[in-house]
This record gives structure tokens, sequence and C-alpha cells, in this order.
């Protein structure tokens, strides 16, 4: 009898338990995305409605760690890296998508890669979640959630390699 009763509140409490950790990821995601979207536009105001996926020469840059480095780190009047750059930085570390186990972003287009987090279109100048394959909706309205946060410990700083400021 106690086992009965132990496995029926098992059996209320799970599903529960796995929508409200849905439900909370994909606020974290809305919430990401519009800070996200909120740096790049301020990014765009201090540097004449150019993108940070442009280069100085205003030419679309599709590399990622560029992209993330111009709004994490000081750039001068161009989008250059600088130290002693006057712009920035717009984002204190780079948003993650807590359904894709990455943080690495795809710019128009450009080929998708397992630790892809985040899609940019330089035309709309707009940032979406690139999370392709991770989320599927069951039609209970549970999501599952198939990918993962990205991990502690200077990932970024990985991918930015030897990118340090002028």
């Amino acid at each position: 009898m106690v086992v009965a009763i132990i496995g029926f509140i098992v059996a209320v409490a799970v599903p529960r338990f796995s929508r409200a950790q849905a439900e909370a990821s994909l606020k974290t995601l809305r919430m990401n995305t519009r800070m996200f979207q909120d740096a790049i536009d301020r990014y765009m105001g201090e540097h004449l409605g150019r993108t940070p996926a442009h280069d100085a020469a205003g030419a679309v840059d599709s590399e990622s760690a560029r992209f993330l480095g111009r709004l994490l780190r000081p750039t001068d009047e161009d989008g250059t890296l600088n130290k002693d750059g006057i712009f920035g930085p717009y984002l204190r570390e780079a948003p993650t998508n807590p359904f894709s186990p990455g943080f690495h972003v795809r710019i128009d287009g450009a080929v998708r890669r397992v630790e892809t987090a985040w899609k940019f279109d330089s035309t709309r100048a707009m940032i979406e979640p690139d999370s392709a394959g991770t989320v599927v909706v069951k039609p209970s309205g549970v999501a599952d959630v198939s990918g993962q946060l990205r991990g502690e410990g200077g990932a970024l700083d990985a991918e930015l390699g030897g990118m340090e400021p002028n």
C-alpha cells in the first residue's frame, strides 16, 4: 500500500517538475535573446549602424569569435578590438542558449556547427536562437530538451584564442 502511494506521488510529481524545468529554460532563452539583441542594438548605435558582424570596411565577417569579441571587449570607432577603445563592452559574458551545448554564433547562413547556439542575420540585424533539432514539443505541451547548458570554464576565451585587444 505504501509503495503504491509513493508510486502515485512520483507519477504526479515528475511530469510537473519536467514541465517546470522546460518552462524555465524557455524563459531563460527569451531573456538571453532579448539581452543579446539589446547589446547588438547598442553596438550599432555607437558604430554608425554597422553590426558586430561587419568589419571596419563594412564587409560581413562570419567569424563568431570576432562577432562576440566586439560585444564583450572595448572597440574603437571602426569596431576593431582595442583595449583603449571608447566603445563597449556591451555584454559581460556571452549569452547562453539553454537548448544548445555551445555559444557559437552562425552568421548569415554559415554552416551550423555542433556548438552553434545562435544565428545572426546581418541584413535584418537580428539574433535568434539556433536550436534546430534540440527542442521537441510533445502533444502534451511538454518540451523535450535534448541540448544542455554550456559548461563553465572560459570556453569563450578559448574560442577567442589569441584575439587580445590592441
